[in-house]
């Protein structure tokens, strides 16, 4: 099994729920606590990044698996993108 994981940029274009509905969902989210890492703000479990929202905040980069994050870009590549571009 691949324990290594990746980023997923979640953009949804024009039906994107906004930063403030991201975040107040991410952090009801048990045990999440909200950061910032480069100037960006990021969500954590136990001081493990899990998520980050660029400047623009019309996407968020989640942590996720190779497979899922294959399986996301192939369902709906207008909604998720592989944030590293295959680095990983």
């Amino acid at each position: 099994m691949d324990l290594r994981h990746k980023r997923i940029v979640v953009t949804g274009g024009a039906g994107f729920l906004g930063s403030a509905v991201v975040r107040r969902l991410v952090l009801a989210l048990p045990e999440v606590v909200e950061g910032s890492h480069f100037d960006h703000p990021d969500f954590r479990v136990r001081n493990k990044i899990f998520a980050g929202m660029p400047k623009d905040e019309r996407s968020i980069n989640v942590k996720t698996t190779p497979a899922n994050l294959d399986a996301l870009v192939s369902a709906d590549p207008e909604t998720f993108r592989d944030a590293w571009g295959g680095r990983w």
